[in-house]
């Protein structure tokens, strides 16, 4: 019985650590959302995630802050100027292979209307 129990703790430790592995999301994603192009440039150490997006429609990249990666859900924030107020806008996205799908939405609804999905890409 003991054997079992000590058998079945090293399945459900193994089982775990397999789930939360953070996916590989380290490197340049390219998305088009509402006529603008999105570039990110991802950097992933263990769950903390760095780097910066650009959007086509505003000059120079921001970073990215609080970036996360647990097992296949990613998520940070940028912050931006939008309506003449700085908004917290959230990206939360779940990767697959070479494709994440985000949802992108400002923090403050009055700035930026509903959720947006974005898929990004990598780029090879």
């Amino acid at each position: 019985m003991q054997k079992r129990l000590v058998f079945l703790a090293a399945l459900a430790s193994a089982f775990t650590a397999t789930a939360l592995m953070a996916a590989e999301v380290g490197g340049k994603w390219k998305a088009d959302v509402q006529q603008q192009q999105l570039s990110f440039d991802l950097k992933a150490e263990g769950s903390k995630l760095t780097g910066t997006l650009e959007n086509s429609a505003v000059p120079g990249p921001i970073a990215i802050q609080d970036g996360k990666v647990t097992g296949d859900k990613v998520s940070f924030h940028v912050v931006r100027t939008l309506n003449n107020a700085e908004t917290k806008v959230l990206w939360e996205g779940t990767a697959k292979g070479d494709e994440i799908k985000f949802t992108r939405r400002a923090e403050n609804a009055a700035a930026g209307g509903e959720p947006v999905e974005v898929v990004a890409k990598r780029e090879k």
